[in-house]
C-alpha cells in the first residue's frame, strides 16, 4: 500500500476489463474493489515466475491512473498493459444458448518508462528506442547490429534495453 503496509498470500484478482485489483474478504465472504489509489503495486506468482505490476499515471488530458506489469526495470523500464475491449460482432448464440452480439478480446499495449520523460507508448521494434534516444540513434544501430538483435518481441526488446543499458546509451 501507499502507507508502507505490506499484505502476503491474499485472495487477489486483477480485473483487466474495468482495469481494477478485486480481494476475497474470509470474514464477510464477499468481494470488494481495492481503491487503486491505495495500491503502489502488487505481484504474484504465475507458475515458477513472479509477475509484478505497478501503479503509474498515464499524461493524458485525464491523467488516468492504471497498473502496467513490469518487464524490464532500469534507468528505462519496459511495461505492458493488459487489457480487454469490448468489440461489435454478427449476433450469435454461445454455447449456453444465449444470444451475444460482443466478443471480447485482450489485448497489450508496450510503454517504455523513465523518469525524466514518463510513460511513452511503444511498439517493440528499432524506431521506438530511436524515438527515445534521438541523440544515441546511431550508437544504437550499430550497437543493435553487431550484436545482430531484430527487436520483434518482448524478450528482445529487453535484450536491447539491457544491451543499451550495459553501454551506457540510455542516460
Amino acid at each position: 500500500f501507499v502507507n508502507g503496509n505490506k499484505f502476503e498470500n491474499i485472495r487477489l484478482r486483477y480485473q483487466a476489463f474495468d482495469d481494477e485489483l478485486i480481494t476475497y474478504n474470509d470474514n464477510g465472504g464477499f468481494l470488494y474493489v481495492v481503491e487503486k489509489e491505495m495500491v503502489e503495486w502488487f505481484s504474484f506468482q504465475d507458475g515458477s515466475k513472479t509477475r509484478k505490476f505497478v501503479r503509474l499515471t498515464k499524461n493524458n488530458n485525464q491523467q488516468t491512473s492504471m497498473y502496467l506489469e513490469e518487464l524490464y526495470n532500469r534507468e528505462v523500464s519496459l511495461l505492458v498493459n493488459w487489457y480487454i475491449y469490448e468489440q461489435s460482432v454478427s449476433p450469435y448464440t454461445d454455447r449456453n444458448g444465449i444470444k451475444r452480439a460482443v466478443e471480447y478480446l485482450m489485448r497489450k499495449d508496450y510503454y517504455l518508462y523513465t523518469e525524466k520523460g514518463g510513460l511513452t507508448k511503444i511498439r517493440l521494434n528499432r524506431a521506438a528506442l530511436f524515438s527515445l534516444f534521438p541523440e544515441n540513434k546511431k550508437q544504437i544501430r550499430k550497437l543493435l547490429r553487431k550484436n545482430r538483435l531484430h527487436i520483434n518481441s518482448e524478450l528482445s526488446m529487453i535484450d536491447a534495453l539491457g544491451l543499451l543499458s550495459k553501454n551506457k546509451l540510455t542516460e
